[in-house]
This record gives structure tokens, C-alpha cells and sequence, in this order.
């Protein structure tokens, strides 16, 4: 009998190619973003499937590998040449049309994944891939990602300082600190610039559905977050990335981002509120459709082309594993 689970594991898995990373998701959503994997990858290891995460970050640091002439590069990055890029093709190469590629949450939040597997246990993490990462550090750390304005989750321009690519930074490079060398005066600026900016995404967005990656994955016991999130995000169908977000935006109607929904009910549970997290399960279930969990539903309930979206089912799946330890 198929766990309740399985089926967002029958998508993500299905969305796999033979190197085990994900393309995004459906319609035009043909691509490898390094983000979209960690988060995947994070959902493997809550459903107590950490191999299959190694597999993931493997994968991407094949990929890489390929660019490690980036990383070795000195001084701050000032073309798009010189920035380490957050997607690519299946095959891992570059992407060639235009694009915010300045992403330092997605750097961080690979850091955060990989650091959070080698605690568990040291065998998913090569030799090789510790020599790689310590390069990853360094180049975060030549980006001055603790002041630096990047593109962000959402991949906007122009860039600005946000908390969530702060917050992925500061927590990337404390989980891999038992075997990389780093800067401990600039994590100490980091944290105090992110202490300055919250509960703030950045200076365009006082709200913003990224920043419940602080309270998941990253630990930090934020309920205002949360609360802000509910109060001024929250849809009937998915969240709101931000206020006044036109992407995919229907009528004047911000697009109503279906991962959100676990995405709350995931926060809930990290600050204990067991009841909402379930609630928050169920309306998940009736977002949906017959070919998966959609990136977004647009106005009069329409789910968007981007369907099934891999980050959506990764965020389900986490919401399940979790409420499956719980006894009711």
C-alpha cells in the first residue's frame, strides 16, 4: 500500500534525469536551478531518504566542478562572466539568455544542505567535494555576500541587500565550519546587518514569502515572520511572494504560490503549533491537480502552465514527513 507521502516522491522522482537532479518544473521550466535542488534534497533527507539527497549535491557540484575557474577567481566579481551562474541546462551548461544571475541565497542555502548531510553522516561528503566547497566559501565570501545586494530567491532586479539571502549565507557557512576555513569577522557583520534588516526582506519588500526560509530551513524562531506572512500573503489558493508581485499576475491579482501553503504549515511546526501545520496539510491537498502540485494558481483558480513544479511537491513532502513523527 503506497505511503500517503509516495505520491510527492512519484513526482519528484519522475522529474529526475539520469544524473538525479530535477528540472524545475513543467511548461518551459527546463532547467537545472541549483536552488530548486537543494530544496528537493532537503525534502529527500526529511523523508529519511539522505542518500538520495547525497546523490543530488553530488550532482551539482559535477556541474560545478566545470565552472571552477570562477571560483578561483580574486576580488569582487564585477561581470556576469565572473559570477558562479544559479541555473543551467540538463545537460549543465550555461544558460545563455539574459537573466538576474547574482544569487547568493542559492550558494548558501547548498552550503546549508551539504553541511546539514555531513553531520548526519560523513561518508556523503568526498574529499573532492570538501575541496570544492571550501572554494564555494571563498567565493561567497569575495561576493561580500555579508553587505553585497544580489537578485535573490526570486531572482529580481535591481539587486538589493535581502535578509533571506543573509540568512542562507550565514547559517551555509556555519553548517560546513568543521571542515572549511572562514572568515569570522565577516560572518559577525552578516549577522548584525541581517539583525538590522529583519523583520524585513529587504528595502523594496517589508513582507516577502522568502523570508520563511529563515524559520525553514534555517532555524532561526521567527513567529512574527510567520504571523506577517499569514497576515498579509496568505491567499486562498497559495501565497503571495510579495505585494504588487506581477509575475504571472492576472488582473492586477498577484500569482498565489502553492508552495507557500506547506511552506506555513512547515513553519508552524518548527515554532510547535502541531494543529495549524495539519491544518495546513489539508489545504495543501486541495491545491492538487491531476498532473501534480502547480507552481502558482492564477485568478479564478487557474493553475499556471508551470505544474507540476518540484519545489511545490519538495515542500509537501517535507510538511508530510514531519507530520508523520507526530502522534496525534
Amino acid at each position: 500500500m503506497m505511503r500517503v507521502m509516495d505520491k510527492d516522491l512519484v513526482v519528484l522522482r519522475s522529474q529526475q534525469l539520469p544524473n538525479k537532479l530535477s528540472i524545475a518544473g513543467g511548461g518551459d521550466y527546463d532547467k537545472i536551478w541549483i536552488r530548486d535542488n537543494v530544496y528537493v534534497a532537503l525534502a529527500f533527507v526529511a523523508a529519511g531518504l539522505p542518500s538520495e539527497a547525497a546523490s543530488i549535491y553530488s550532482a551539482l557540484f559535477a556541474i560545478i566542478k566545470t565552472y571552477e575557474p570562477t571560483l578561483d577567481l580574486t576580488g569582487y566579481p564585477h561581470t556576469e562572466s565572473e559570477l558562479l551562474l544559479p541555473r543551467f541546462t540538463i545537460n549543465g551548461a550555461k544558460v545563455k539568455d539574459r537573466w538576474s544571475n547574482k544569487q547568493h541565497d542559492a550558494i548558501g542555502i547548498l552550503l546549508y544542505g551539504v553541511g546539514q548531510l555531513y553531520s548526519m553522516d560523513h561518508k556523503y561528503v568526498s574529499e573532492s567535494e570538501k575541496e570544492l566547497i571550501q572554494k564555494l566559501v571563498g567565493y561567497l565570501e569575495r561576493c561580500r555576500y555579508w553587505e553585497d545586494s544580489d537578485n535573490g530567491m526570486w531572482e529580481e532586479d535591481p539587486p538589493l541587500l535581502h535578509a533571506s539571502s543573509l540568512a542562507a549565507c550565514i547559517k551555509g557557512i556555519e553548517a560546513v565550519s568543521s571542515f572549511c576555513s572562514y572568515n569570522l569577522g565577516y560572518l559577525a557583520t552578516a549577522k548584525e546587518n541581517l539583525a538590522s534588516l529583519l523583520p524585513s526582506e529587504s528595502s523594496a519588500h517589508s513582507t516577502d514569502m522568502a523570508l520563511l526560509s529563515l524559520v525553514w530551513p534555517l532555524g532561526y524562531k521567527r513567529q512574527d515572520i510567520v504571523q506577517t506572512v499569514e497576515d498579509k500573503l496568505l491567499r486562498s489558493n497559495g501565497v503571495a511572494r510579495f505585494i504588487g508581485d506581477k509575475y504571472e499576475s492576472m488582473d492586477n491579482q498577484e500569482a498565489e504560490w502553492v508552495m507557500g501553503i506547506p511552506w506555513l504549515g512547515i513553519a508552524h511546526y518548527e515554532l510547535g503549533d502541531i494543529a495549524k501545520a495539519r491544518q495546513y496539510l489539508e489545504q495543501t491537498e486541495r491545491l492538487y491537480t491531476e498532473n501534480g502540485l502547480p507552481e502558482s494558481y492564477l485568478a479564478e483558480n487557474t493553475a499556471c502552465v508551470h505544474t507540476p513544479l518540484a519545489w511545490s511537491h519538495a515542500m509537501a513532502l517535507v510538511l508530510r514527513s514531519k507530520l508523520s513523527k507526530t502522534a496525534r
